[in-house]
């Protein structure tokens, strides 16, 4: 809505402070007072660029036009690197460089002379490590040149260089430099064929998306710091490829087009055209007669579709004889072949093929075509759309990809899919509604009459490659480090990145050891279906019987081992019994060391590695297995596994060895390299008593690594230290703080005073701040009869979850009979306590915790309010705690300041007993329970940061126990995509505002989400961020109560037309059919379903 490119998904807290924010104009400038460094990024690019005759496609025409827009900003330098085998380094630019290649650039597309796919672990890992090594080389020459780090590195795709710059950052921490971080832009093809992988489609085999999963960088924030999707419909595909990755840092950002290219060039069909056709072609063109033109451009692939257009042309071509068809673009020889052997089929003679050409050529063209014509299947972003339009040319294509998200009616057409498109018969019915809309086109003059003159001022509006950088700047900025937001709450990190974690003792050291596992292998089965460990011998591994048995899946769990005694097998037995056994570990998934000479057995176990899907273990950039944990005990000599200071085994280090065999003293054994253990994703050490403290402060020391000390010497992607007060006492490099993993709630049953039942007061509030700080919110449910209510609970049971059951007006005078009198609200009155009561006897056999809220309460509906508070009065001298948890007034039709001033008066007399206060300022849009509100003003469903803080300023003195349901443009009811206009990052502004006046106070609002029914999931993840801890849901469960009844109908619809008769006989009775017991429960059934949604949708899960 305010023009910027990006759509922003949620923003997890961060406790540091950037110097740097937009101006009024949209540039970077740095606070007052300072001054500004631009940052310095380097990009590394998958395609290459257009320049020394060699074309390019899209994404690196869209590297390119970064590559300019970040070097035209104030605040930004960027370098690149890009792949190609023809072109050479420029010797007039010193920011960018060519990646050489003596083969194609690498493609997923089966008929890519260069395949992925067709690489085997060894090809795959030299590529990326000589891509690692040409690019640590160039950023060493700048920063040199500089005298400054690179802040940024940003991997275009979401393969082979996501997976190097990754470990490009990963390099540079343990070389001391923990500044850059790594930002990945998606275009596609990746994506696509991930999914084609999932899908089963026998051209791409599934082998890519697990050396994706495996490599770990889309796990977590510390492998890649943010992501941008070139489409919307990437947010899902991303999340489904890599489920573990923080969805808050997953934007859609719509790329920009080269305007200074790309826009109205002024050229004719007359003048111009004869230029861009083919010498073979010339003599049949002079006499075409071509007056008006239908452009297509792009690659020769079957998505692209360029049958659709042939077909179209043998059409309109025939009725007009003045309207001819340009194709530009070109693809494999036999594409070609097919294309142009299908115009020639079907007796083409104003169709002309012209191959490549320039952006400046294609700008031309677009120029002169009345219309440009792109059938492609789901276009992932549409660029050539943009492009098209940026010269003041109308567009048509199919509706799906891409383009369904922005060509609307004004700027062109698009035609309805066909699911049979493979077919010639279904490309022949895509031709047929083609035609017509070339030919709606042609007759109604859209370039000149109509949609033309609204295509530059929408690309001008929406597609400048310069704000779309501004904008990836800017996140870049503001995102959150990895480190900040895992809030993993290690003690102390080293300058190498290696963190340490000092326990009291022995037993917070177990205690904070199965938490690590614990999340570790969650995040892995989470993100791949998979956890690998690698387990050594000695006492640490029977600390492993302490893991929780119900919140790990075992089923996923492999099992590897540092090292073994060939014989004995001490490791396994151990394992065995502290581990294996008592979790049910599948035996074909623990990996035990073969039997063998030390020699054969290495090469078995060698070989058993490396041969594991790539999802449980992974490859890193170098080639070696790359585990997901290995476990290691320290040893008083500084000794890991078997590698032990100064042998000979702790010496083949660097040498790309998996296994090593030991045969000392006449004892075989085996153990993992160092190089294994340094490769792998996470690696924890476990150190304690005061006899490991001069190795402890040895291993961490600046200089570590010599063969005398084998414990310094490893360094994973993540390395964590687990030490007590005693094995830290030698290390005197940085002070200590020591941290209780107990110091907070772990569930919310820690809670003090948490219960099953109605929870009131400070349990309630102080339920409210858990789900506020875990980042989860709790959803609020209408209810308006027992089965409703029934509904809720049993949701709530099924998840673990506290819930909110809350009665509107009109819903509690339904709870009390509709049939009773109600002009003073005693009706309403008396059902919002008879359904307090209710809840009250009824939810302790849920086993959960439930606040009873009441809804909306208008001003003219203040006599209901002031009954219950009577009623919540009376309970409170009986009980201690009043009858409800919370009550909400919604006097946001009022003037603001009486509104504000009539909740300061019932908080003051609600704080008496310790109830909670919903207060709602600006108007939530649409219709609920009969209050109407959906013709209010816009400007109404959206508050302020001002009026946000008055609110506090004037409630927070009398007590802390208030929420706010502030308009962020929410509406009752489920609408038409797009007819509602959220901006939960209002919430966020009004975050900032007050803790700017509160001295920094992090998120000190609890917010309120009304109209959660059919909202955007995207939406409701974005407004939990901000510090949402509650959300409406009515509309959604009144349908589903219904939908359940309604099934129940449809299916049942024999059997309830009388008492008597059926399909089984005319004498047979249909009472179990018609009971209410039975469809009442058939609703009941399906509402409880959508309410474990909105709770799963809320993160309020077990």
């Amino acid at each position: 809505q305010d023009g910027t490119p990006l759509r922003r998904l949620p923003v997890v807290r961060r406790r540091h402070l950037d110097p740097f924010q937009p101006s009024k104009g949209g540039v970077l400038r740095h606070r007052e007072g300072m001054t500004a460094e631009p940052v310095m990024m380097f990009h590394i690019g998958t395609s290459n660029w257009q320049r020394q005759g060699e074309n390019a496609p899209g994404s690196g025409i869209v590297h390119k036009a970064m590559h300019d827009a970040f070097n035209g900003m104030s605040g930004s330098k960027c370098y690149s690197i890009y792949p190609s085998r023809v072109q050479t380094d420029p010797d007039d630019d010193t920011t960018f460089r060519i990646f050489k290649l003596e083969h194609d650039i690498p493609s997923f597309e089966p008929s890519s002379s260069c395949r992925w796919q067709s690489m085997d672990d060894a090809q795959f890992a030299a590529y990326c490590k000589r891509l690692e090594n040409e690019v640590c080389a160039f950023m060493d020459e700048v920063e040199k040149k500089e005298g400054r780090q690179f802040d940024y590195l940003v991997s275009h795709h979401a393969f082979a260089n996501a997976m190097t710059g990754f470990q490009i950052v990963e390099q540079r921490k343990k070389q001391g430099n923990a500044k850059l971080r790594h930002f990945n832009f998606v275009h596609g093809p990746a994506l696509d064929a991930y999914m084609k992988e999932r899908e089963g489609d026998p051209e791409y085999p599934a082998r890519l998306l697990g050396l994706a999963q495996g490599n770990g960088v889309f796990t977590s924030l510390e492998g890649c710091g943010g992501v941008w999707v070139s489409s919307a419909d990437y947010i899902k595909t991303f999340q489904e490829c890599f489920p573990a990755y923080p969805q808050e840092n997953l934007v859609y950002s719509r790329i920009g087009v080269n305007q200074s290219i790309f826009c109205p060039r002024g050229t004719t069909v007359e003048s111009d055209l004869p230029r861009h056709i083919r010498d073979e072609d010339r003599e049949r063109f002079a006499s075409s007669g071509i007056k008006r033109l239908v452009t297509f451009a792009g690659e020769f692939a079957d998505w692209k579709r360029l049958d659709v257009l042939l077909y179209a042309a043998e059409i309109y071509e025939q009725k007009y004889p003045d309207i001819g068809t340009l194709i530009v673009g070109s693809g494999p020889p036999e594409a070609v072949a097919r294309y142009e052997g299908l115009a020639k089929t079907l007796g083409l003679q104003r169709t002309f093929f012209v191959g490549d050409k320039s952006q400046d050529d294609v700008a031309q063209i677009f120029s002169m075509s009345e219309v440009g014509a792109f059938p492609s299947y789901k276009e992932p972003v549409g660029t050539v759309f943009v492009e098209c339009m940026a010269c003041g040319t109308p567009v048509i294509g199919a509706n799906s990809g891409g383009p369904a998200e922005f060509v609307s009616d004004s700027l062109g057409s698009l035609f309805p899919e066909d699911p049979d498109w493979r077919t010639e018969s279904g490309a022949r019915r895509l031709g047929e509604r083609l035609n017509n809309m070339v030919q709606l086109s042609m007759v109604s003059n859209w370039k000149g009459m109509s949609k033309g003159k609204n295509c530059l001022p929408f690309v001008q509006s929406n597609y400048s490659t310069a704000v779309q950088c501004q904008g990836m700047l800017k996140n870049m900025k503001e995102w959150p480090k990895g480190e900040e937001a895992e809030e993993e709450g290690e003690s102390f990190v080293i300058d190498d990145g290696r963190k340490v974690k000092v326990c009291e003792d022995e037993v917070e050291m177990t205690i904070a050891l199965v938490a690590e596992i614990t999340n570790i292998a969650n995040l892995a089965i989470k993100a791949k279906g998979a956890f690998s460990v690698c387990l050594p011998g000695g006492s640490i591994v029977q600390s492993l019987d302490r893991l929780p048995k119900k919140k790990i899946d075992w089923s996923k769990i492999h099992v590897f081992f540092v090292n073994e005694r060939i014989g004995e097998y001490k490791t396994f037995k151990n394992a065995n019994k502290n581990f294996i056994k008592k979790f049910g570990i599948p035996l074909e998934q623990v990996h035990k060391v073969p039997e063998g000479s030390p020699e054969e057995v290495a090469a078995k176990y060698t070989e058993l590695i490396r041969s594991q899907p790539k999802n449980v273990v992974g490859l890193s950039s170098g080639g070696m297995p790359s585990m997901d944990l290995v476990l290691l005990g320290t040893g008083e000599d500084g000794h890991v596994g078997s590698l032990h200071p100064n042998k000979a085994a702790i010496k083949e280090s660097g040498k790309g060895q998996v296994v090593l065999p030991i045969d000392e003293e006449g004892k075989s054994s085996v153990t993992i390299s160092m190089d294994v253990i340094c490769a792998a994703k996470r690696v924890i050490l476990s150190a304690a008593q005061e006899k490991r403290s001069p190795m402890v402060a040895r291993a961490l020391m600046s200089n570590r690594g010599a063969f005398d000390c084998p414990a310094s010497m490893v360094s994973a992607q993540k390395t964590l230290w687990l030490v007590d007060q005693e094995s830290i006492t030698d290390h005197k490099t940085k002070p200590v703080a020591v941290e209780s993993p107990m110091a907070q709630y772990k569930t919310y049953w820690d809670i003090p005073g948490m219960k099953a039942g109605v929870i009131t007061g400070d349990v309630a509030w102080n339920l409210l701040c858990f789900a506020k700080a875990r980042g989860f919110a709790i959803p609020a449910f209408n209810c308006t009869s027992t089965s409703t209510v029934n509904a809720v609970l049993e949701a709530g049971k099924n998840l673990n979850r506290p819930v909110i059951i809350q009665f509107s007006e009109g819903g509690s005078a339904f709870f009390a009979g509709k049939s009773l009198a109600n002009e003073k609200k005693q009706a309403s009155i008396l059902g919002a306590v008879a359904g307090a009561h209710f809840v009250r006897a009824v939810a302790p056999a849920y086993e959960i915790p439930v606040l009873v809220h009441s809804d909306h309460c208008a001003k003219k509906l203040l006599p209901w309010f002031n009954g219950m508070l009577d009623f919540d009065e009376a309970f409170f001298k009986y009980k201690g705690e009043p009858l409800f948890s919370s009550h909400m007034l919604d006097l946001s039709e009022e003037p603001h300041e009486e509104n504000i001033g009539i909740c300061k008066t019932y908080l003051e007399r609600m704080a008496k007993i310790n109830l909670i206060l919903e207060m709602e300022i600006g108007i939530t849009g649409g219709v609920e329970d009969g209050v109407d509100n959906s013709g209010v003003a816009k400007d109404k469903l959206y508050s302020t940061p001002e009026e946000v803080w008055q609110v506090y300023e004037t409630l927070s003195p009398i007590s802390e126990k208030f929420t706010i349901a502030a308009a962020f443009g929410n509406v009752h009811g489920v609408y038409k995509p797009g007819n509602v206009i959220l901006r939960p990052e209002l919430l966020g502004q009004f975050q900032k505002y007050a803790s700017k006046l509160l001295g920094g106070a992090e998120k000190p609002l609890f917010f309120v989400f009304h109209g959660g029914s059919g909202s955007e999931k995207e939406k409701i993840d974005e407004a939990r961020g901000y510090g949402v801890v509650k959300m409406n849901v009515d509309t959604d469960t009144q349908w589903a109560y219904w939908e359940g009844l309604l099934n129940f109908y449809q299916k049942n619809e024999d059997y309830l037309q009388g008492q008597i008769g059926n399909p089984k006989g005319a004498d047979k009775p249909n009472k179990s059919y018609y009971d209410p017991r039975k469809w009442v429960r058939e609703a009941e059934v399906c509402m409880m379903k959508r309410v474990m949604e909105s709770c799963t949708d809320l993160q309020n899960t077990n």
